[in-house]
């Protein structure tokens, strides 16, 4: 369960203990008078945008506590099976995304330019983990399978249907 409590211990750190000291450092923007018109939709936007996320970041988790298929026979297969379940199958970094959309929907809400910044940082972050350090790995790790997956998956606009994954990795 170490991967669930490092995952745990990284969600709370970005998305409560820095923009609460974003929050008490900085405090909320004050708005130039023709935005402060703006005030309730950009806090129903930020709402909106902070549900989804913990909503796609929830998803992720309750997926790394349940069991996950096991390969029949370690010892004669060469690289370990691929498999895709629940939203990985519309989307290849849920977690990543779910983030960033609760760190929008704070500084949305708290109508704080200092917490869009944040956002904006783990995105640039999120991406450069992405392309440079994840998506290597896991090409070396399942080979063709991940490529016939980023075919299908997009990276960070969820696909409107779920992609259904050859029966090898279900």
């Amino acid at each position: 369960m170490p991967r669930l409590q490092f995952s745990l211990a990284h969600f709370f750190t970005l998305t409560v203990l820095i923009p609460l000291g974003l929050w008490l450092g900085y405090g909320m923007a004050s708005l130039p008078a023709w935005l402060e018109q703006l005030t309730v939709p950009l806090r129903v936007l930020g709402i909106t945008s902070g549900a989804i996320g913990l909503w796609m970041v929830t998803e992720v988790l309750w997926l790394f506590m349940r069991p996950r298929p096991s390969t029949p026979n370690a010892v004669q297969t060469p690289r370990p099976i691929m498999s895709i379940r629940g939203i990985y199958r519309r989307l290849r970094n849920p977690y990543k995304l779910g983030v960033v959309l609760i760190l929008v929907g704070e500084g949305l809400f708290m109508l704080s330019d200092y917490m869009l910044s944040w956002a904006v940082v783990i995105f640039a972050f999120s991406l450069w983990v992405v392309t440079a350090l994840d998506e290597p790995r896991l090409t070396r790790l399942y080979g063709a399978d991940y490529h016939h997956y980023c075919q299908h998956v997009p990276r960070w606009l969820p696909r409107r249907t779920l992609w259904k994954p050859p029966q090898h990795m279900q």
